[in-house]
């Protein structure tokens, strides 16, 4: 039995942003994404100028590339992290309805991060 999955892609004008913060304190920033329609820009400070459909999964801009692929671009430890504690990741999206009109949502998640512990495992913060 084949399961078929539907979706719709989203027509609309946007902007997308990651944060990666500790405490109050911002470690990274994403460059910002902007959408129009379905077409997505962005400039990498990896690769530079990028594009692409957010009716799809898109790729986003990081600090470095992925060992194994050396085509995804990752954020890299050293770019961020700095000792043991409490990262917050952050989505913010700017919806943009009218001229002036707009509104902003922020999804996070926050997880306790110690890169010196290999064994434990990673567990929200509380």
């Amino acid at each position: 039995m084949s399961t078929v999955s539907n979706y719709l892609p989203v027509f609309s004008d946007y902007t997308i942003q990651l944060k990666v913060m500790k405490g109050g304190s911002q470690k990274w920033q994403s460059p910002l994404i902007t959408a129009d329609g379905t077409d997505t820009t962005w400039e990498s400070a990896v690769s530079g100028s990028k594009s692409g459909s957010s009716d799809r999964w898109m790729g986003i801009a990081g600090t470095g590339y992925d060992v194994d692929t050396g085509m995804i671009e990752i954020l890299k430890e050293d770019d961020f992290y700095d000792g043991s504690g409490c990262y917050t990741f952050q989505v913010i999206v700017v919806n943009q309805y009218f001229t002036g009109d707009s509104s902003t949502q922020v999804s996070s998640s926050a997880w306790e991060l110690d890169f010196s512990n290999t064994e434990g495992e990673m567990t929200a913060c509380s």
